[in-house]
């Protein structure tokens, strides 16, 4: 595995990871209309600080999504099987994270199926497939920007707590002490 791979188009390449995202978001949105409603509320930052991470984290996020287009799959080795699998592992939590969330009650915190685990379980699960992705395409750039993406997502997980707490009171509360935010 090396920092930065080698960059080229290829019908076996990285886009694929990245069109199983893409893919998968546009039939949820169509599925759930509730879901990008209820998904795109965007609680109020309190600084500039929350509002410049949670900006970054998202562009990295993005970033990540448009580099593993210009990244050919390496050929078969057990690595690419295993990374292949990681990021589908961690792919269906992501869908398990979405299904929950629209399951929901909206006037209800939501505490069913990961959100058991974690308080940030789709942004979680993210970070973790694309790692998948990145040992799959040979490449120690997604674990590094994953890293990168968490540490700039936690001011923005503050906002979205304050925001739960604002909207569920003390059931959040309550669910914030028995849960963790990430794991």
């Amino acid at each position: 595995m090396s920092f930065l791979p080698e960059f080229g188009l290829s019908v076996y390449g990285g886009w694929w990871f990245s069109i199983v995202f893409l893919i998968s978001n546009l039939v949820l949105g169509i599925r759930f209309p509730s879901f990008r409603s209820r998904i795109l509320v965007k609680p109020e930052s309190k600084n500039a600080v929350e509002r410049i991470t949670m900006t970054g984290a998202f562009l990295l996020f993005q970033g990540g999504n448009i580099l593993a287009v210009f990244i050919p799959l390496p050929r078969a080795s057990i690595r690419v099987y295993i990374g292949a699998a990681l990021f589908l592992v961690f792919f269906c939590v992501y869908i398990w994270a979405i299904l929950s969330f629209v399951g929901s009650d909206k006037d209800e915190p939501v505490t069913t199926g990961p959100y058991r685990y974690s308080r940030n379980p789709q942004q979680l699960a993210t970070i973790l497939a694309w790692n998948g992705a990145g040992i799959c395409l040979g490449t120690w750039l997604y674990p590094v920007l994953g890293f990168l993406q968490l540490l700039l997502a936690l001011p923005g997980f503050a906002s979205q707590e304050r925001y739960c707490l604002k909207r569920y009171g003390d059931r959040y509360r309550v669910y914030m002490e028995r849960t963790p935010r990430i794991l």
